[in-house]
Parts: C-alpha cells; structure tokens; sequence
C-alpha cells in the first residue's frame, strides 16, 4: 500500500488508519497528509462515527 501526496488517501487506508491498523511509515505520511486535508479529516470523521456506530450496535445486542 502507497500514500502519495498528489492525492488523497483511499477509503481503505483512511479505515485502516481508523483502526490503528496502518503502518509506521504509513501513519506518519497519512498523519502529515491530514494536517492540510480538510476532505480527509471529513472521510476520518465519518469513518469514526460508522465505527462508533458499529460498536454500540453490538454493545445492544449482546448486553453484559
């Protein structure tokens, strides 16, 4: 997986970045790319709010 900087990230970078899944390298260069991006700091608010989303549905069909 590459992150140029003459483009935004993929969907599936921006998920992966979500769930602390990308690498060292990639975080960084992803991270960087963030600071200046208002379109992908959009994208990685959604894709929080789907995550945030996914666990309280999971949360309520398996109550403690």
């Amino acid at each position: 997986m590459e992150l140029s900087f003459n483009e935004h990230p993929s969907d599936e970078i921006i998920e992966l970045y979500a769930l602390n899944r990308l690498s060292e390298s990639l975080t960084l260069r992803f991270e960087e790319h963030l600071l200046v991006c208002d379109r992908c700091q959009e994208a990685l608010r959604q894709e929080d709010l789907f995550s945030d989303a996914i666990a309280t549905e999971l949360r309520n069909d398996n109550p403690s």
